[in-house]
């Protein structure tokens, strides 16, 4: 089973902002089951969506130099669950972006109806090479990207 945390990005500005697309799986949304729960994409997945994007962000803004590692999310609140085959459409806006931290604000919608919000959500930036190949992430990108970027992410 492939899970992937975002899987469109359809607008970004460097430094700036970014926005994405989550849609919900079936193996996804079918991980609480055995809790007992109804079908939906669990809260902790719905913010993984809002960190991977500020990563997107991040790894856009800095040419591939750096990435995001998530540290801390200051408030984050989970309006209402993501459903099968719902889409969520994800919104981050940098607050901060320094050489080494990243501070950003997130929001959620599925078909207008909020699913979160996440205020102060915080990273500490890395050498992206440390993580993964630059790459991979390069290959990944005109898979996932349905826009043109507001920078040069070559």
């Amino acid at each position: 089973m492939k899970l992937r945390a975002l899987d469109r990005i359809t607008a970004w500005e460097a430094g700036t902002r970014a926005a994405g697309r989550k849609a919900v799986s079936f193996e996804e949304y079918c991980l609480r089951q055995p809790l007992g729960e109804p079908e939906r994409l669990p809260e902790s997945l719905v913010l993984q969506a809002a960190f991977e994007l500020a990563n997107w962000l991040v790894i856009l803004s800095s040419g591939y130099g750096q990435a995001a590692r998530p540290v801390a999310a200051g408030r984050v609140e989970f309006a209402g669950p993501l459903g099968p085959g719902e889409v969520m459409e994800v919104t981050v806006e940098a607050v901060e972006l320094t050489a080494d931290r990243l501070v950003f604000h997130a929001l959620g919608t599925a078909g207008g109806r909020p699913i979160l919000r996440c205020e102060g959500g915080e990273a500490e930036l890395v050498p992206l090479a440390s993580l993964e190949d630059p790459a991979d992430r390069r290959t990944l990108f005109s898979e996932i990207a349905t826009i043109e970027a507001g920078g040069s992410p070559t």
